[in-house]
């Protein structure tokens, strides 16, 4: 509920506002007592009545009884991504073997948490995440490097005719889901906790959600990285050779490969900066991803004859493009971002 309150000035050039008694009385601040603001965006300001009030360390209880191991999984990895602390599974009739094997595969999914505890039919997870550790731009240049090596492997396995390589990057995407869900719940816990935002490196809250965005995008693109890799280690059981005659096609994904990894690149930059232009060069990009799209479906229905391996290998070229898609989005979020903090400017220049 919105509530006006008038702006008073106290000697010749404080200006000061009153708080509202109900307030004050639910959390004891009296005269004299200190209050943390915290700026929210678009002149918004936000009063915390204590600084470690700000900080998120609840603790919860999961019911096991009437769950499958399925949903405690998921109700570990969602409690750890709103920001609890302390993860409490318990169970009356005791936690069945699968449901401890649940527990311990969220707790593989998690940065920073840990089993404490474990007996009596009950286990216990702590968190021991400092906000202070984590850029949440470092995480996404992480995300990213993740998914670069991803779809290098992949071509590279192709080229040399190496299983392990493809095997090897499709495994690194367990690795990419871990830092996305951290980068959740840091974002949660600064959208609970503005005091917070400054703290995980960005420069306001309006870029939460778009930081989650850019997190998602970017998680989906290790995704599509898996699925070429899993496309690729299945082309060559399937008895693909290595050699000249398949360089040009090898050529084709490299370039898909190099469009993906620079609209990134631009993309992470105007993240952090704020860049409108990265947004049309992420879209140029994808055009010429789709012309190569084009060459390669061409040249892969003219010279394979196995109607499985023509299929495999269309999907694993869809899967390269896809990711250049995904790289829009990204570069977009910049884009928002550079229109954020120039708004008046843009809209004088348009106006001209």
């Amino acid at each position: 509920m919105m509530e006006p309150r008038k702006i008073q000035r106290v000697g010749k050039s404080t200006l000061t506002v009153s708080l509202p008694s109900e307030w004050t009385n639910e959390y004891g601040i009296d005269k004299g007592d200190h209050v943390y603001l915290s700026e929210s965006g678009n002149g918004a300001v936000t009063v915390y009545p204590s600084m470690m009030g700000t900080i998120l360390d609840s603790g919860v209880r999961i019911d096991a009884d009437d769950l499958s191991a399925t949903a405690i999984e998921r109700s570990v990895v969602g409690s750890y991504v709103l920001g609890r602390n302390r993860i409490i599974v318990e169970s009356s009739e005791g936690l069945t073997d699968d449901k401890i094997s649940a527990l311990y595969e969220a707790e593989s999914q998690l940065i920073g948490a840990g089993i404490v505890e474990e007996g009596g039919g009950k286990v216990v997870l702590r968190c021991s995440i400092n906000h202070d550790g984590f850029s949440v731009n470092e995480l996404l240049s992480r995300l990213d490097s993740t998914g670069r090596t991803m779809r290098k492997e992949t071509v590279e396995a192709l080229a040399e005719g190496d299983v392990s390589l493809s095997e090897r990057a499709a495994k690194r995407e367990t690795q990419a889901n871990k830092v996305f869900v951290l980068v959740l719940r840091l974002v949660l816990t600064a959208q609970q906790n503005p005091m917070l935002v400054e703290r995980i490196g960005l420069k306001s809250p309006l870029h939460l959600i778009g930081t989650r965005a850019a997190a998602k995008s970017f998680e989906r693109l290790a995704d599509y990285a898996e699925e070429a890799a899993n496309y690729a280690t299945a082309v060559l059981e399937e008895g693909w050779v290595a050699g000249e005659a398949n360089d040009e096609f090898i050529d084709g994904l490299s370039e898909l490969v190099s469009l993906t990894d620079t609209t990134c690149e631009r993309a992470l930059s105007s993240l952090e900066e704020g860049e409108v232009e990265a947004a049309a060069e992420a879209r140029e990009s994808f055009v010429r991803a789709k012309e190569v799209e084009s060459e390669l479906t061409r040249r892969i229905f003219e010279t394979e004859e196995d109607p499985k391996r023509l299929t495999t290998l269309n999907q694993l070229v869809s899967a390269l493009v896809e990711s250049s898609k995904e790289a829009i989005d990204v570069a977009e979020v910049g884009a928002n971002r550079a229109l954020e903090t120039s708004s008046e400017s843009f809209s004088i220049e348009r106006g001209n």
